[in-house]
């Protein structure tokens, strides 16, 4: 000991560098363990609240297979090698017909759709009927059709995935449940082209399970596969509702369905377990030796254009880490936290301090850089649940209007007069947490919107250039036509 006393003393220099070098590592460890103990606190609380926070808490138990929509053969073999996308509409001639724009006023092209049957080789020859070719081309699909029926008696419908997987789980299956309502809402659209309403309500009820049956599927990326799907069905609904093809029956029946359709749960159940899957991905990191953790951003970046040399990412602390993942955490509580108890309302105007636009400090914006990363993707999947909820109200008061005017001959005055004989209450608009707004017009039509996500009434303005959750007003776009 003396020795060593008596080194420190003949090379000071050295001894002042050996402590600087203690002490610097000291504080690294200190830090990164205060950093653990911040997140092991949150994740005790977290649970006590009954939140999951891994995604394998998400997998659902297992139940009969005959009871399994996901045991369907179609379904069961994607998973095992067979057929990828078996609902799939091709590319014919490098061309695929769309399925019309309302928000351009585009409509559906029959002719464009006889074609593309008549050249998939679907229909033997073309007739001057196109509608009901397309009918007869779509039975290309027959087959998957009878077995997609299968749901009504199959309740259920839970896939054996690799949630141990986390972001890298395979989810092949997602594809073919937006490809089944697209396939529905164009058969759905012949049908009401025909006057046929007993049959596109058929077609509404199998497209409506692309929407139902990933009820329990995890992450973000099944929530917008639903979203998709879903909307994809209520724009067909809305082709018939313009051209007032829909039958009394078969209106009430819909608005029924889409009464018990649960927006906000669903929402809730989409970020929740997103969160878990971001777990995952600081786990992975957090254990890992630096070599390991500069290939996982190197990774990270040619996917999200991440920037930052690897040398950098090899050496950022645990700490940081850790902390992004403490504040990605709080930021989905605060999401959370905008859906009422019941599950149904969402209060856009709750505060998210944990957000992005509330990272302030020294540190500032390098510490916090994952965060910066991910989160704000997070804001426009929001913007897509609230334009869906607000897509089916506008579609359930869109039904009760022309029951209305089908009993009574004419569109009300105001939404109160649908109540209670044509639909149980007026729908809330998410943004101005008011009543839709609604005018009727003397030609025979009306006006139908929420404010949008500007939160202004901009008198139900419509701008083609942007998106349709984005636009200035969230616009009814099957009302019917103006007299002429």
């Amino acid at each position: 000991m003396r020795r060593l006393s008596a080194w420190f003393r003949s090379h000071p220099l050295t001894t002042i560098f050996l402590v600087l070098i203690g002490f610097a590592v000291g504080t690294h460890l200190f830090a990164n363990w205060r950093a653990e103990v911040r997140w092991q606190r949150y994740c005790a609380a977290a649970r006590a609240r009954g939140v999951k926070l891994t995604l394998a808490e998400f997998a659902p138990p297992e139940i009969p297979d005959a009871e399994n929509f996901a045991k369907i053969p179609m379904l069961r073999a994607i998973f095992t090698g067979g057929v990828q996308r078996p609902m799939e509409l091709p590319v014919v001639n490098g061309k695929r017909p769309d399925f019309g724009n309302a928000l351009k006023g585009e409509p559906l092209d029959w002719k464009a759709w006889q074609k593309f049957c008549n050249d998939a080789g679907w229909i033997a020859e073309a007739t001057d009927e196109p509608t009901r070719d397309v009918l007869r081309g779509l039975e290309h699909y027959a087959p998957q059709f009878t077995e997609w029926s299968e749901w009504r008696t199959r309740p259920k419908c839970r896939f054996t995935l690799e949630f141990d997987k986390g972001f890298a789980m395979p989810l092949p299956h997602l594809s073919t449940f937006m490809d089944a309502s697209k396939l529905f809402a164009l058969r759905m659209r012949a049908h009401l082209a025909l006057r046929d309403s007993v049959a596109a309500y058929a077609d509404f009820r199998e497209g409506l399970q692309a929407y139902r049956g990933l009820a329990e599927e995890p992450t973000l990326i099944s929530g917008l596969v639903r979203i998709n799907a879903l909307f994809t069905i209520l724009l067909a609904v809305g082709d018939g509702l313009r051209d007032g093809s829909w039958e009394e029956t078969e209106l009430k029946q819909i608005d029924a369905d889409l009464s018990v359709l649960t927006v906000w749960q669903d929402y809730l159940h989409a970020f929740a377990s997103e969160h878990a899957a971001g777990n995952w991905m600081y786990d992975q990191i957090v254990p890992s030796t630096p070599w390991a953790q500069a290939d996982f951003f190197a990774k990270l970046g040619r996917v999200s254009g991440l920037t930052y040399p690897a040398p950098v990412m090899a050496l950022i602390p645990k700490r940081v880490i850790r902390d992004n993942q403490l504040r990605a955490n709080q930021y989905f509580d605060e999401l959370s936290a905008r859906v009422s108890g019941d599950g149904g309302h969402y209060d856009p105007d709750l505060p998210t301090p944990s957000d992005v636009e509330h990272l302030t400090g020294y540190l500032d914006p390098h510490y916090f850089f994952l965060c910066r990363l991910a989160l704000p993707v997070f804001s426009e999947v929001i913007v897509r649940y609230v334009h869906l909820q607000t897509q089916v109200d506008e579609t359930r008061v869109a039904i009760a209007l022309q029951r209305f005017r089908l009993v009574r001959g004419s569109y009300p005055e105001t939404l109160a007069e649908l109540v209670p004989d044509f639909i149980a209450g007026v729908p809330v608009d998410t943004y101005s947490r008011e009543p839709l707004i609604y005018r009727r017009k003397g030609d025979g039509t009306f006006l139908l919107y929420g404010v949008g996500i500007n939160r202004m009434d901009d008198s139900g303005a419509r701008d083609a250039k942007k998106s349709e959750h984005k636009q200035p007003d969230d616009l009814w776009h099957y009302a019917p036509p103006l007299s002429k």
